[in-house]
C-alpha cells in the first residue's frame, strides 16, 4: 500500500469496511427470510466480546472466528425462539436484543476484566490484504448462496411468501430460525473484525454500525452488490472523518455523527425508489 494520505485513507477504510459489510450481509441473509432484524448491533457486540476472549486465551485467528460465530449463532437462536417460534415483534425483540447484549457485556467486562469500559489489550491483527480479501469472498459466497442454491431458493420463497412457501412443502419456521441464526453468525464475525482493528473490546464498540449497516441493505433493496457499493462508500467517509475535521475545524461530535447525517437523507430519498425491489415481506 502506497504512503500518504491516500495510504492512510485505504487502510482506514478497509478497517471500517469489515463491520458494516459482514453485518451488513447478515442483514441481507435473515431479512431476505422475511424476519425484520435491528438486533445487528447486539451482534457485533457479541462477536467482539468473544473475539477477544478467544484473542486473551491465546486463541489464533481461527479461533476468533469460531468463537465470534458461536456467539453470533447464541444471539440468532435467541431472535429466532421469541420471533419465529414465539410470535412476538420482531422490532422489539431485536432492540431488546441490543440492550442485552449492551449490558451484558459491560457487566462480563467488569466480572472477567475488572473495568466496565475497556478489556486488555492483545496483539493479534490481521493483515488489510488478508481482511479485504475475506470480506469479498464472504460477500461473493453470500450472493451466490442467495440465488444458486437450494437453501437459498427456500430463504427467499419464505420471505416472499410463508403461506406459499408451506405449501410446497418447505418449512416456514425452520428456514427463518437459521436464516437468523447464520444472519447473527456473520453479523458477529463483523464484531470480531472491529474488535481485532482495535485490539481490545472497547464497551458499547459497535457505536450504532449495526444500525448504519441495515440501513444500507434497505438502499441496497436486499441486494449483496449494491449493499456493498454504499458500505464502501460509508466505510470511505468513516475512513475520512480524521482529514474533515482538520480541514474544516469541526467538533469531534458532528464528525462521529457525521455517517448519521449522511445515511438519514439518502435513505429517505432512497425509499421512494424501491418500485421493483425484492422487498420480502415483513410478518408481525
Amino acid at each position: 500500500m502506497t504512503d500518504g494520505i491516500f495510504g492512510v485513507l485505504l487502510r482506514g477504510s478497509v478497517d471500517a469496511a469489515g463491520p458494516y459489510a459482514l453485518a451488513a450481509l447478515g442483514g441481507i441473509v435473515s431479512e431476505r427470510a422475511g424476519v425484520a432484524n435491528v438486533a445487528l448491533e447486539a451482534s457485533l457486540l457479541a462477536g467482539a466480546f468473544a473475539a477477544s476472549v478467544a484473542a486473551l486465551g491465546g486463541g489464533g485467528i481461527v479461533t476468533v472466528a469460531l468463537a465470534s460465530l458461536v456467539a453470533g449463532t447464541v444471539v440468532g437462536l435467541a431472535h429466532a425462539a421469541f420471533t419465529v417460534f414465539g410470535r412476538a415483534s420482531s422490532i422489539v425483540v431485536g432492540m431488546a436484543l441490543n440492550l442485552a447484549a449492551l449490558g451484558l457485556t459491560k457487566g462480563l467486562l467488569r466480572v472477567v476484566y475488572g473495568s466496565s469500559a475497556n478489556g486488555p489489550s492483545f496483539d493479534l491483527r490481521v493483515s488489510h490484504v488478508a481482511s479485504m480479501a475475506f470480506v469479498c469472498a464472504l460477500a461473493a459466497l453470500t450472493a451466490y448462496a442467495l440465488e444458486h442454491t437450494v437453501a437459498g431458493t427456500r430463504l427467499r420463497a419464505v420471505g416472499e411468501s410463508r403461506e406459499l412457501a408451506a405449501s410446497v412443502g418447505f418449512r416456514p419456521r425452520l428456514v427463518q430460525a437459521c436464516a437468523l441464526a447464520a444472519g447473527h453468525a456473520l453479523a458477529a464475525l463483523g464484531g470480531a473484525t472491529l474488535c481485532l482493528g482495535s485490539g481490545q473490546f472497547q464497551s458499547q464498540m459497535s457505536a450504532g454500525r449495526g444500525f448504519l449497516a441495515l440501513a444500507l441493505v434497505i438502499l441496497g433493496r436486499w441486494e449483496v452488490l449494491p449493499t456493498m457499493v454504499g458500505v464502501l462508500c460509508l466505510s470511505v467517509l468513516e475512513a475520512s472523518e480524521v482529514f474533515l475535521q482538520d480541514a474544516f475545524g469541526l467538533p469531534s461530535e458532528v464528525v462521529l455523527a457525521l455517517p448519521f447525517l449522511v445515511i438519514l437523507p439518502v435513505l429517505a430519498l432512497g425509499a421512494g425508489r424501491m418500485q421493483g425491489a425484492r422487498i420480502p415481506r415483513f410478518e408481525p
